[in-house]
C-alpha cells in the first residue's frame, strides 16, 4: 500500500488475505467497523515508518483479525468444514514502526515465530483500546522501541502477555492479563488499574522492575505463584478479583469484588469497555484515588454501576424504512430514517 489515497477493507464483510500486507511510508490501510480479516498461514501485516493502520471498530461492530481456519468468525472461509481448527501461530503478526490505531479489535491465533509479539513494534506509536489479543504462540505485545498504549483491553491465552524488549514506551491502564505463562517480561513498562489473573509467573527477565500501581494479582490455590513482591505497596493487592465467569470470558465484577472503587481515577479512561462511565458505587468504601469529579474507578475493564451522574440520551430514530426482501452479501440495502432530538 503506497502513498496516496487510503486503501480500505470494508465493514460487514469477510476478507480472505492470501498475501502479506505491506503499508509503505505515506500509505494508509483503513479497516472499517464490522470487518473480519482472515489471514492465511504465516502472513504478516507490516506498517513501515510513516505508514498508518487504522482499525476503529465499535461496541456493536467490532473488528476481528484472525486465522483463515477460524470458523467462529465469518464462517468456513477455507472451505474444509471441520477438518482444520484454528490454533496459536496460524498466521504471522502485525509488525510496525509506523502508526497503528485500534479500537474494539480482536486479534487471534497469530505469532508463528518465537520471541515476537502479535503486535511487534520497532518504533512508531500504537494505541490499542477496548481490544483483545488472544491465542498467541509467543507474546501478545513486544515493543523493541516506540510507544504502545492499551486501555480497557484483555491479553490472554498466550506464552507471555508482554515481551522482554520495550520498556518505558509500554503503558497499560485498566487492562486484564489472564491465562498466560508470564505476565511481563523485561522492565520499564507501566501497569495501572490492571488485573493479573491465572498468570503462572507474574514477571521474568527483570519484569519486576516495571511499574505496577493500583493492580490486583491472584492465582487460584494450586496454580502458579501464590504471591507477588509488588503487593502491599503502591496500592497493589493479592486478592481474588471475583470475576463473574472468567472461564467463559466474563470479566464483570461481583458486588463484593476488591476491584470496586479501588483504582486511580487520575489516569483511568473516562469510560469502561462497554462505554459506561467510571463512577463510585454506593456503600463501598473508596480505596482508590479519585478523579476530578471525586469518583474512584474500578480496577479492570468493566465498571460496576454506581451513583455517578449518567447522561440520558435524548436522540432517537423514527420513520425507519427499507425494502423487505432477501439480501445476500454484497447486495445494496437502502435504509432511511428520521433523527429526533428532544
Amino acid at each position: 500500500i503506497k502513498r496516496g489515497e487510503p486503501e480500505t477493507l470494508a465493514g460487514y464483510r469477510v476478507h480472505r488475505v492470501t498475501g502479506n500486507i505491506a503499508i509503505a511510508s505515506g500509505g494508509k490501510l483503513v479497516i472499517q467497523p464490522g470487518a473480519i480479516v482472515k489471514m492465511a498461514s504465516g502472513l504478516v501485516i507490516s506498517v513501515q515508518g510513516g505508514g498508518e493502520l487504522e482499525a476503529l471498530g465499535t461496541r456493536d461492530l467490532p473488528i476481528v483479525i484472525t486465522s483463515i481456519k477460524d470458523d467462529a468468525h465469518g464462517g468456513d472461509s477455507n472451505g474444509d468444514e471441520n477438518e482444520t481448527m484454528p490454533q496459536a501461530g496460524d498466521w504471522g503478526r502485525i509488525e510496525t514502526s509506523g502508526t497503528v490505531a485500534m479500537d474494539y479489535v480482536t486479534i487471534a491465533y497469530a505469532n508463528n515465530t518465537g520471541d515476537r509479539g502479535v503486535i511487534h513494534g520497532s518504533g512508531g506509536t500504537i494505541v490499542f483500546d477496548n481490544g483483545v489479543i488472544e491465542h498467541s504462540d509467543s507474546e501478545c505485545v513486544r515493543m523493541n522501541s516506540g510507544n504502545f498504549t492499551a486501555r480497557n483491553s484483555v491479553f490472554r491465552n498466550a506464552v507471555a502477555a508482554f515481551g522482554y524488549s520495550g520498556g518505558a514506551g509500554t503503558v497499560c491502564v485498566n487492562c486484564i492479563i489472564t491465562n498466560v505463562a508470564v505476565g511481563c517480561r523485561g522492565g520499564g513498562k507501566s501497569f495501572t488499574n490492571s488485573i493479573f489473573y491465572n498468570v503462572e509467573q507474574m514477571t521474568e527477565q527483570n519484569g519486576e522492575s516495571s511499574s505496577f500501581l493500583y493492580c490486583v494479582f491472584y492465582n487460584p490455590v494450586g496454580y502458579g505463584v501464590q504471591s507477588f513482591a509488588k503487593c502491599g505497596s503502591n496500592d497493589n493487592v493479592w486478592d481474588d478479583p471475583l470475576f463473574t465467569d472468567a472461564a467463559n470470558g466474563d470479566y464483570t465484577l461481583a458486588a463484593n469484588s476488591p476491584c470496586i472503587d479501588a483504582g486511580d481515577g487520575t489516569v483511568s479512561p473516562s469510560t469502561d469497555y462497554w462505554g459506561n462511565p467510571r463512577m463510585n458505587v454506593l456503600n463501598v468504601t473508596d480505596n482508590g484515588k479519585p478523579d476530578e469529579n471525586g469518583f474512584c474507578p474500578d480496577i479492570g475493564i468493566y465498571e460496576m454501576p454506581g451513583d455517578g451522574e449518567v447522561s440520558t440520551p435524548d436522540l432517537y430514530v423514527t420513520d425507519l424504512e427499507f425494502e423487505t426482501k432477501t439480501y445476500r452479501q454484497g447486495d445494496e440495502m437502502v435504509v432511511s430514517w428520521q433523527d429526533v432530538n428532544d
